[in-house]
């Protein structure tokens, strides 16, 4: 077993201190190599799946987004479900003042069913277009996250919606991105907008992946985070931040009640912590992995279609709809037990 993941960072600083007052020029030189062939397996501490710097104040204008609606609701009192409060704690919070206005009614952001199928369902399909040999020549034939050989090609964006403009259009929505995405969704649906119908079966909307880590992540069970795109004139270069997910017990129409502490509490709980880990050792929640593309336009709409993925995953996570995509979310899903009533944070607690 490597150990070296226990070495507490202070420790591996001292080792590096003395190392750089006591090595030879030659030595360091050999570091600097052995570094930048390394530069694919750089980490970086990941930020919260769910962002706690603003949530307080999110919640205090969810809880007023439930009264405005309980006015135009036949259902007193009227709740938000799971799906609907995590769709709303993703929501940047400018957004969700906008909605606060008087006589703002909530739009499709408080609907994203339907738009979680479309997006994650595709996932679980293997590849067959003829780009996906141009994927596998770019990754090396390898798994973008494991190295492993005999990689799965699969799809960031589906390419069900991709037929025609008209439904790359209804997919991509703009209101429903810069909703959950501020401004930068509009520049994103703007991105993904361009070419032609068959864009979405271009290389820079593939990536190779291990059989079962393709399969993991139609299930919503890690994330890909993207940090950016970094060139050095030759070539362009997309920095993926890897996230495990969590599992939680909620379930995405379950009924939730005010106040909303607990229900974050309870979508963040994860209760398989080191199940997936078990299977993927060296896989851990901050690692970050490169993809080179030759132009800066296959990478500008390789981020875009990693950051849509990204709030996907997120939302069908947060909301316990992780692992659900081969049923569809309007199945079971639907059914929680009780439709008459809600459901307070405490339940969650209860169930086993």
């Amino acid at each position: 077993m490597d150990e070296t993941s226990d070495i507490s960072d202070s420790a591996i600083l001292a080792n590096v201190t003395a190392f750089l007052a006591q090595g030879t020029e030659s030595q360091k030189k050999q570091l600097c190599t052995f570094l930048r062939a390394q530069s694919s397996y750089m980490y970086s501490a990941p930020n919260a799946i769910l962002p706690t710097e603003e949530l307080a104040v999110k919640l205090g204008s969810i809880e007023e987004l439930r009264k405005n609606e309980e006015q135009w609701s036949f259902q007193k009192p009227f709740h938000f479900s799971y799906i609907q409060l995590a769709t709303l704690c993703l929501t940047p919070t400018e957004t969700l003042k906008e909605f606060l206005h008087p006589k703002q009614f909530l739009p499709s952001v408080l609907y994203p069913e339907h738009w979680l199928n479309i997006r994650m369902g595709p996932l679980r399909h293997l590849m067959s277009h003829s780009n996906s040999g141009l994927c596998k020549l770019r990754d090396q034939r390898t798994c973008i996250l494991t190295k492993a050989a005999n990689p799965d090609v699969c799809r960031i964006m589906p390419s069900s919606v991709a037929e025609n403009k008209a439904e790359i259009s209804a997919f991509i929505t703009p209101v429903f991105l810069s909703d959950l995405l501020g401004r930068s969704g509009y520049k994103i649906g703007r991105i993904l907008l361009r070419g032609t119908p068959n864009t979405f079966e271009e290389s820079w909307n593939m990536i190779c992946l291990h059989p079962l880590l393709r399969m993991w992540w139609s299930e919503c069970l890690f994330g890909l985070k993207c940090l950016g795109v970094d060139s050095n004139g030759e070539h362009f270069t997309v920095k993926i931040q890897f996230h495990w997910m969590p599992m939680n017990s909620v379930r995405p129409h379950q009924l939730v009640e005010p106040p909303y502490d607990k229900a974050t509490s309870a979508m963040l709980e994860s209760m398989a912590s080191d199940v997936q880990e078990g299977y993927f050792h060296g896989l851990k929640s901050g690692q970050i992995f490169e993809i080179q593309l030759p132009s800066e336009e296959d990478a500008e709409k390789m981020k875009a279609a990693l950051d849509v993925q990204w709030v996907a995953v997120r939302l069908a996570a947060l909301s316990g709809a992780a692992r659900s995509w081969e049923w569809g979310l309007g199945n079971d899903l639907y059914d929680d037990g009780d439709d008459d009533g809600a459901y307070s944070t405490s339940d969650v607690e209860d169930e086993e």
